[in-house]
């Protein structure tokens, strides 16, 4: 189960607008067997490892958008279809830059994309004279998989052994993991908002 957090999403969003705030909630278990809509997707986090030591620096996130379907078998099985897509702004002020130039973190950052085959992103363009203000566009993932789950409290582990915490309120289900964001990136904690069919 890639289960929906090998998307790559932050701020929240769903099928009908581009931002909003993450809705908090508590791990609570429940029942997960039938089909769920996808119908909103987002992430915390501080964003990009490379800004970490820097207070100034600055992200945020656009035009995220989930949609698609999740199915829970009561054999233990998943299918998903899934996409989602959107982008990541990074602010860096002149500070940050530690004497590069805007041009010379556009060229680390695609020099470290292309190295990266776990990079969530397929594209990213800086550009700015004092500070610099790079746009990283996330893969459109269009997921299309099959796999087993496990339940344990309030956890689902997928068959690669991922976990998310979970909770079920009547006809909706929030998840939440840590998702990997590759070497180019510190780990965002990602949830998604599903609604049952």
């Amino acid at each position: 189960m890639v289960v929906l957090m090998s998307a790559s999403f932050l701020s929240c969003g769903g099928d009908d607008d581009d931002g909003g705030s993450c809705s908090a909630f508590t791990p609570c278990g429940g029942d997960v067997v039938g089909t769920w809509t996808v119908k909103n997707v987002c992430a915390t986090g501080s964003g990009a490892g490379l800004i970490e030591d820097c207070p100034g620096a600055t992200t945020s996130f656009e035009g995220i958008k989930g949609s698609g379907t999740i199915t829970f078998t009561a054999n233990m099985t998943t299918m998903e279809n899934i996409n989602l897509t959107g982008s990541m702004k990074m602010t860096l002020p002149a500070s940050c830059l530690m004497g590069a130039t805007c041009a010379q973190i556009d060229t680390a950052l695609k020099a470290a994309l292309t190295s990266d085959p776990e990079a969530p992103f397929s594209a990213v363009s800086c550009s700015g004279s004092s500070g610099c203000t790079c746009t990283m566009t996330f893969k459109n993932s269009n997921l299309m998989e099959t796999g087993t789950y496990s339940i344990s409290g309030n956890r689902i582990t997928d068959g690669d052994g991922e976990a998310q915490e979970y909770c079920v309120s009547g006809k909706t289900m929030n998840m939440r993991t840590v998702m990997s964001m590759g070497a180019m990136m510190e780990d965002l904690s990602m949830s998604m908002t599903l609604e049952k069919q």
